[in-house]
């Protein structure tokens, strides 16, 4: 019998990816495509799931940049997946499965000392921004957990999200949840023990 596996996206967390939107190097490519696998239901933790991507720091001499390469073995997209859509092309479909994916993380298993898990969460926010504004399901889902964790630390923090359950979740708003996990993070820190 086959243990139970844990949150897709979750488990993708757990990599390191660039989550810039406006990212001219990269345009988020290698997450966007590790995210469309997800719609296609394959898992981080499967054996069959490798990186196909890694990163090479160069230096120049105008200093240093990252540089995607594709897996030698590799070279370009594995036969078996479709060419992965453009974000304004992902069908309504697929961005009802990225929702069904993310709706079921718990964002306290995520790793808070290191949020770069909120930029992966806001490129799959935006590649699903026209079902989210429809059903809220990620709104519903997320915002209270997020209140919940900065409780701890910033007691008005239910009443900073009312504005959000009041229209929806967009990868915009999740510059000010950063903020305030880092400046609890700091609150925290300095708290006398």
């Amino acid at each position: 019998m086959e243990a139970a596996k844990r949150n897709p996206f979750e488990a993708l967390c757990e990599a390191r990816y660039c989550w810039r939107l406006g990212c001219t190097t990269c345009g988020n490519w290698p997450l966007r495509y590790d995210l469309y696998r997800l719609i296609l239901g394959h898992h981080p933790d499967d054996p069959d799931w490798k990186g196909e991507f890694r990163f090479v720091e160069a230096k120049t001499g105008k200093g240093t940049y990252r540089e995607i390469v594709v897996q030698p073995e590799r070279g370009k997209f594995p036969s078996n997946y479709p060419e992965y859509p453009r974000p304004r092309e992902l069908s309504v479909n697929d961005q009802l499965k990225l929702q069904t994916v993310v709706k079921d993380i718990r964002i306290s298993r995520l790793n808070m000392a290191e949020p770069r898990w909120l930029g992966y969460l806001g490129v799959a926010l935006k590649w699903c921004k026209e079902v989210e504004e429809h059903n809220k399901v990620l709104t519903h889902v997320l915002v209270p957990q997020f209140a919940e964790i900065l409780a701890a630390t910033q007691p008005h923090a239910q009443q900073s999200f009312q504005h959000i359950l009041d229209g929806h979740l967009t990868w915009q708003n999740l510059e000010g949840v950063e903020s305030a996990l880092l400046w609890g993070k700091i609150i925290s820190q300095s708290a006398p023990r």
